[in-house]
């Protein structure tokens, strides 16, 4: 091999490594730490955006934080609901992102309207959190909704999780950023 060759394969590896270590430091999947029960687990950054196109393109930009041994998995094709499971693939919670520029529903609405309505026992049980968001909690006897706006209103953030996974789901929430983005 000449040495313009040599040169070029160098200069070649050399941007493959570069572009490799830029995707693993902007990867989705970044670990951290949460407690758990006195245990702490290391953890991967879940992140995406939900659009929805209503007058323009409203756009979301969420991250949460899971156990390294779950897995997150969007179930439809924009982005706005997210179930999370366990390693043993059992639902630890659900995320639904609902664009609400529209209907304009508040959290209490949503409770109403549509839980209310699919659910015949719920019981109220105040104000929550969901990382950097304020809302509502309702239960039922096997499941907790957490619903919470974004800062403009226009989207609710809305979380189902079984009692039994409480744990893990309140070490998830406390972990939600949500910021919204402007519209295309």
């Amino acid at each position: 091999m000449n040495k313009n060759t040599i040169i070029t394969v160098v200069i070649a590896v050399l941007v493959v490594l570069l572009g490799v270590g830029l995707y693993m430091r902007n990867s989705t999947a970044k670990k951290a730490a949460i407690t758990l029960e006195n245990n702490t687990v290391s953890t991967q950054k879940v992140s995406g955006e939900v659009n929805a196109i209503f007058e323009g393109d409203n756009r979301l930009a969420y991250s949460f934080s899971i156990p390294s041994d779950a897995t997150s998995t969007k179930k439809n094709s924009t982005g706005s609901l997210i179930h999370v499971t366990d390693a043993s693939s059992s639902l630890v919670t659900a995320f639904y992102f609902s664009y609400e520029g529209g209907r304009g529903y508040t959290a209490q609405d949503y409770i109403t309207e549509v839980i209310a309505k699919k659910i015949a026992v719920l019981t109220a049980n105040g104000t929550t959190t969901l990382g950097n968001l304020s809302g509502l909690e309702v239960s039922s006897n096997t499941t907790v909704w957490k619903i919470a706006p974004t800062q403009n209103g226009q989207f609710l953030v809305v979380v189902e999780y079984p009692k039994e996974k409480k744990v893990v789901a309140e070490e998830i929430l406390k972990t939600v950023e949500v910021e919204n983005l402007d519209i295309r």
